[in-house]
């Protein structure tokens, strides 16, 4: 089966699912719940694509979900709840459940049991869960979920059912199971149509709505390489938003930094390192007439990919400031949404610093990156972390005897690890006192290191029974794979069982 791309012409009802999902997300704070029924996967995408801009907008992001079988969909709210810190959800498995096909009756039971142990656990997503979930089905399953979750249905914010567009023709084809994780669902006659038919659709939109159907294009020509489009579309956008802007400073300028960011990350797969430069240094110019204080995630991109430009271009010594400060501005947000893009800046940076021959600084980014990416990731698999593991052998080898890692002091390595892995006031909290640190010696959190380092502080000092390996060997149980507390837990207690 052949994945696809949305169709380019939404129907009243998605447009409408659209603004109200866009209205919502902007003022609801925790846990919300909504069904979505089609049997159209280009409608469902027209509205995730706008739901997307408008959490980026807003400084947020959408995790989606589309699980690669009916066992992954089965057990995906294992995966719901350890990103709890996503802003929106989304699980999507567009199954037709009347079709005679091969696997039909295990996805269908699959959404039945997941839909029965969220149900179960449907206190649970209202206490960890900061955002929305979204579950995506086919309409012939609604009556067979609600049914499996009486009391979450029961909590819902909204149920839509979104029929096919006019020139969507999906309602006759057999519904495709998307294979894997990937945001790219192409069909090349899909695209090949809707590219000749865009020039007409452009005609009947407004200027907002003109951009995003340009940038759904832009995405699709480049996830089949399509670069010089893709860019050119990307060059209309910017120019739609800069006229918008000159409108409408405020409404516009966010929009007009995503764009820009965008294009700069287009560029730069180019190798158009000036002309990238270009376009991030008009971005940071332009947040910041949105937020003069550098604070905004969209500014951590600009910085980044600006660092990606300068190192292009051999220039160092601005493209690690670059770096540096993007990773500071993520370290502040103090979000463990963005930890994934704090994992792309610092292997950037170790790169760098690998590249200059400064390995010592280059195996301590490298660790770094370890650090944040396996609490990103879950895993080691991943290729960010596979080339920071690559990186750190090979900064090592350079080092020799003179090991970065034997000169940082250890308590240092912990109280880093804490202050990545604990950034959120009240989970710092719990952790330590649940271990016995009295209340009232409990530090002022002004930021998630200098936090940890009164606290490890005050526990070396006899404040915390057990001083602070009680936290690390606490916490090595929590995060048994963590690469800091299990080096800890396993060396610390080596020697003092010599002692």
């Amino acid at each position: 089966m052949t994945g696809m791309r949305p169709m380019l012409s939404p129907s009243p009802q998605t447009l409408r699912a659209a603004t109200r999902l866009e209205r919502h997300v902007e003022w609801s704070e925790g846990f919300w719940l909504a069904y979505i029924f089609t049997t159209s996967p280009a409608q469902v995408h027209i509205l995730q694509d706008r739901l997307e801009l408008a959490l980026r907008a807003r400084a947020s992001e959408q995790r989606v979900l589309r699980p690669r079988d009916a066992k992954a969909l089965e057990s995906v709210l294992s995966d719901v709840l350890a990103d709890r810190h996503a802003r929106c959800t989304w699980v999507e498995a567009i199954i037709d459940v009347t079709a005679l096909e091969p696997g039909v009756v295990e996805w269908s039971d699959a959404w039945r049991r997941l839909v029965l142990r969220a149900n179960e656990r449907r206190e649970l997503l209202r206490e960890m869960m900061e955002g929305g979930l979204i579950l995506v089905a086919h309409p012939d399953l609604k009556a067979r979920l609600r049914a499996a979750g009486p009391d979450l249905w029961s909590i819902r914010s909204f149920v839509f059912e979104l029929p096919p567009g006019s020139d969507d023709d999906s309602a006759t084809r057999s519904v495709d199971v998307f294979p894997g994780p990937s945001p790219a669902f192409l069909d090349s006659e899909l695209l090949g149509s809707d590219l000749e038919r865009l020039p007409r659709v452009l005609a009947q939109l407004d200027l907002p709505e003109r951009a995003k159907t340009l940038t759904a294009v832009a995405k699709r020509l480049a996830a089949v390489d399509r670069f010089d489009e893709s860019i050119a579309l990307q060059q209309e956008v910017v120019e739609i938003y800069r006229s918008l802007a000159r409108a409408d400073v405020e409404a516009h300028v966010i929009l007009l930094t995503i764009a820009l960011n965008d294009l700069g990350r287009s560029l730069i797969a180019r190798g158009e390192a000036t002309q990238a430069e270009s376009a991030f240094r008009e971005a940071l110019a332009a947040i910041e007439v949105h937020d003069a204080t550098r604070r905004h995630p969209e500014t951590a991109v600009s910085l980044s990919g600006l660092g990606d430009a300068l190192a292009q271009q051999k220039m160092i010594e601005e493209a690690e400031h670059a770096y540096r400060e993007s990773i500071s501005i993520v370290e502040r947000l103090r979000s463990p949404r963005l930890d994934r893009d704090m994992v792309r800046s610092r292997l950037a940076l170790a790169d760098l610093l690998a590249e200059s021959q400064r390995y010592g600084d280059a195996e301590q980014a490298y660790e770094r990156t370890l650090e944040v990416g396996e609490r990103a990731y879950g895993t080691r698999e991943h290729p960010e972390i596979a080339a920071a593991v690559r990186g750190l052998a090979k900064a090592r080898a350079h080092l020799g005897p003179l090991r970065r890692s034997e000169v940082v002091p250890a308590d240092q390595r912990i109280e880093e690890a804490l202050a990545d892995m604990f950034r959120i006031p009240y989970q710092a909290r719990f952790i330590i006192e649940r271990l016995g640190f009295p209340r009232e010696k409990i530090p002022e959190f002004e930021s998630p290191l200098s936090f940890w380092s009164e606290v490890a502080r005050q526990a070396r000092d006899g404040v915390l029974p057990g001083g602070l390996q009680a936290i690390v060997d606490y916490v090595a149980k929590m995060a048994p794979r963590h690469p800091v507390f299990a080096r800890y837990r396993s060396r610390r207690d080596s020697s003092d069982n010599s002692d």
